[in-house]
């Protein structure tokens, strides 16, 4: 469900100016959401590597597959620990309207 307040993720503005990893990252995303065909075949794929004997319908609420690629992908691109993770997850504007979406 979309919110009144979400901007899809389309429209939400990076800064490709900046030196920092984050916006690369962030724009390479943006890049897979858009080509809704290769985003299923990533999701797909990430699925498939879980165990087969989980449900994949249960877990943590809130978390969702696409979640769980943009936490990946920052987690490996930053090369970051857990901690900076969560504190990205919990504090970056941006990062939580790429969750929104």
């Amino acid at each position: 469900m979309e919110s009144v307040f979400t901007l899809p993720i389309e429209q939400i503005e990076i800064d490709t100016k900046s030196r920092d990893d984050i916006p690369a990252i962030f724009i390479g995303l943006q890049h897979l959401y858009r080509h809704k065909e290769l985003l299923q075949r990533v999701l797909t794929l990430m699925r498939d590597q879980v165990a087969s004997d989980n449900d994949h319908d249960t877990g943590r609420p809130g978390i969702n597959w696409w979640r769980v690629l943009v936490l990946a992908t920052l987690k490996t691109g930053l090369d970051c620990d857990y901690a900076h993770l969560t504190e990205l997850a919990n504090q970056h504007m941006i990062l939580r309207r790429i969750f929104a979406t």
